[in-house]
C-alpha cells in the first residue's frame, strides 16, 4: 500500500483520493466480515 503522507496525497486529485479511500474500506469490510464468519464457524466446531 502506498505511504498515506500529505505530499503524495496532495499529488493527486481528491476525486481518486476518495475513491482509492472508499475501495480500501469497502477491502476491510470485506476481511471483517470473513473473519466473524470464520470465527464463528470455529466457536460452532468446539
Amino acid at each position: 500500500m502506498m505511504p498515506s503522507n500529505p505530499s503524495f496525497a496532495a499529488g493527486k486529485s481528491k476525486k481518486f483520493v476518495k475513491k482509492l479511500l472508499r475501495q480500501i474500506t469497502e477491502e476491510h469490510k470485506k476481511e471483517k466480515a470473513r473473519q466473524l464468519k470464520g470465527q464463528k464457524r470455529s466457536r460452532r466446531k468446539s
